[in-house]
């Protein structure tokens, strides 16, 4: 058989070429990785461009009569296949894998198949009309007047490929910019083939090319826009991969159930937390998941404990997959909150030996403390209070009192605050002025603030550092209180003596005083109601070089223009 050159049998080739490297490529991958819907989309579609490009070229190439009918039929195995391939691709890879059931496929695929099958029997010329063969500048080609099921092969072709490009633009809309080269080098490579085909049917055609099927060579650009996303861009290994992989790893537990609220899949996470190896599929519910039940009437997560002896705790959340505004499954996730739990039970705990302690401080310690103060005051009595040793022992008990005293507050503050009322700074800080005997001092409140914190709490706070300030400062010492500028807070300032820098932390220390009749107990109680609320207490100097108290980390609710008291 003679044989003809045409250099548009170039792009053919090369097209066929880089189609078997990526079905090549492909097949390796689902053998290493399973038969993932998009991959082997992917496959079949680049089996029917390598199909259609290899044997265009054979065609064109031969110049025997028989030989040029016989290519031209076996092309069109890989042309009729290649929109409907393109697609299942297109859903695949867009994660609609929902459409790509059977019956969706036998919807797509029989037409293609009757009409290739009208091609090669030709019953009633139904397929092909008549042919012949034209030369034209030295290239003999064979040219096909096309029959009415070819016709509408053809039109259905490209309704398809319009479809298929719709679903990938539609999700280049959507998709992360990570995506994107991706998408682009998808869509890059279907541009050419869609502007040959317009130019065929205008009947325009680059020299040497009449008489020749220009769109399989226009499949090259195809073919190396795919090469560049599955091999620049990962094709294979971002999406749909990506959700999969993200699920299989997730260190939460993933279950997901269809509409009959029967287990379709589960991750390793959940089977290993249900100590299930491994979740059986198409089993109800309520039987593979303890506390299912719960589920359907609370919104928030539900709380189950697994395993035997201490056991370990997981929040249960039930989210509704929706598909078209139909509910089709739910997905249940189990985030193990042991840690959590086992340190809420600890604090728990703490807080009641807290509150143990302090029925013992209060009641046990304090009734022979006063029992113990009635007797001393007796004797002063008997005695005319002309007895210093029973003046020492009088001071004594009263400031065991005091310690008592603040050792309890001390116990209580410790636990979190839970109710949050709104407050403003200078309320408060006016309210613990007035509760404190302050002498010659002044309060000046700078700045206003309304923040969310426990109104007898914050009293407290502020009546210590009030009585703080003028323990250790003069008689006529200031105090301002104002908001923190650079963050969410306030502050106590005075003009003292403050607080030497390598003591701020010790200060803050229960027991710690530089004073004689000090309990060493007032700033430790101010920490504590810090910490009740979560917020964070800082001391430094202030501008005068006295102590500052800076509390931050405040809810805030009103930043109120400035204001001195």
């Amino acid at each position: 058989m003679e044989w003809q050159h045409t250099v548009y049998m170039y792009p053919m080739l090369l097209s066929a070429v880089i189609s078997m490297v990526l079905v090549a490529y492909g097949t390796a991958h689902v053998y290493r990785n399973g038969g993932r819907p998009v991959t082997l989309a992917f496959v079949g579609l680049n089996v029917t461009i390598a199909i259609w490009t290899s044997l265009t070229a054979f065609k064109v190439l031969g110049s025997d009569p028989a030989v040029k009918l016989l290519a031209f039929k076996a092309f069109h195995v890989g042309s009729t296949f290649a929109s409907p391939m393109f697609l299942v691709f297109a859903l695949a890879y867009t994660d609609n894998d929902e459409w790509l059931s059977r019956r969706t496929l036998a919807v797509i695929f029989t037409l293609p198949v009757l009409t290739l099958l009208a091609l090669f029997f030709n019953p009633n010329s139904i397929g092909i009309l008549d042919w012949e063969l034209i030369t034209h500048g030295g290239l003999t080609t064979l040219e096909v007047q096309s029959g009415p099921a070819s016709v509408v092969r053809i039109a259905y072709g490209l309704v398809l490929d319009l479809l298929a490009v719709g679903v990938i633009g539609w999700y280049a809309l959507r998709a992360g910019w990570s995506s994107r080269n991706q998408v682009a080098s998808l869509l890059v490579g279907i541009v050419p083939p869609a502007v040959v085909i317009y130019l065929e049917l205008t009947d325009v055609y680059p020299p040497g090319g009449v008489g020749v099927n220009l769109v399989p060579a226009s499949l090259a650009f195809t073919s190396l826009g795919f090469g560049i996303a599955v091999f620049r861009y990962k094709l294979f290994d971002i999406r749909p991969l990506g959700y999969r992989t993200a699920v299989e790893q997730s260190p939460n537990g993933i279950v997901i159930l269809d509409e009959d609220e029967t287990v379709r899949y589960a991750n390793e996470t959940a089977s290993e937390s249900l100590e299930r190896e491994p979740l059986s599929i198409g089993e109800q519910a309520e039987v593979a998941v303890p506390g299912y039940e719960h589920l359907r009437t609370e919104e928030g997560p539900v709380t189950i404990t697994l395993g035997q002896g201490d056991g370990r705790f997981f929040d249960l959340r039930r989210r509704t997959i929706e598909r078209r505004g139909s509910t089709v499954g739910w997905i249940i996730s189990m985030n193990d909150v042991t840690p959590q739990r086992t340190s809420q039970q600890a604090l728990e705990e703490q807080n009641q030996r807290l509150e143990a302690f302090a029925d013992v401080v209060s009641h046990d310690l304090r009734n022979p403390l006063n029992v113990a103060q009635i007797h001393v005051d007796f004797a002063h009595e008997k005695l005319d209070g002309d007895d210093e040793n029973l003046d020492t022992a009088s001071a004594a008990l009263t400031r065991m009192e005091d310690i008592i005293a603040d050792v309890l507050t001390l116990a209580r503050q410790r636990q979190p605050v839970e109710d949050h009322e709104p407050v403003t700074l200078s309320s408060s800080a006016n309210e613990a002025w007035e509760m404190v005997d302050t002498a010659e001092a002044r309060l000046r409140v700078e700045s206003d603030l309304a923040f969310e914190g426990a109104t007898d709490r914050l009293q407290r706070l502020f009546e210590n550092l009030f009585r703080n300030a003028v323990q250790h400062g003069a008689e006529d010492v200031t105090v301002a209180v104002g908001a923190l500028d650079e963050r969410s807070g306030f502050y106590v300032a005075d003009d003292g003596p403050g607080i030497p820098e390598d003591q701020r932390d010790r200060v803050l220390e229960s027991g710690y005083t530089t004073r004689p009749d000090g309990t060493g107990f007032g700033l430790a109680i101010i920490s504590e109601i810090a910490d009740a609320h979560d917020w964070t207490l800082t001391v430094t100097e202030s501008e005068w070089g006295g102590a500052r108290f800076e509390i931050s980390g405040v809810t805030t609710r009103t930043r109120l223009h400035e204001s001195v008291q």
